[in-house]
């Protein structure tokens, strides 16, 4: 899976001073799972990423190979 937010969802975290997100995959209709992006406000056991567009986006180790 290839996780894009355009520069105007990315603009719209940091505006609200949120420049970590958690990304997670749920299973969801036909297409069978679906991708979330909410505000990090915890520290748990995920992984960063590089920082995209002036975001990190943090991931479990177990979506770290299913997303690009």
């Amino acid at each position: 899976m290839i996780l894009k937010l355009d520069k105007y969802s990315c603009a719209e975290f940091l505006t609200q001073g949120v420049s970590h997100v958690n990304v997670d995959i749920v299973t969801a209709g036909c297409a069978g799972s679906k991708i979330i992006v909410m505000p990090r406000v915890s520290p748990d056991e995920r992984i960063p990423s590089e920082e995209h567009n002036g975001l990190v986006f943090w991931v479990l180790p177990e979506y770290e190979k299913k997303l690009d």
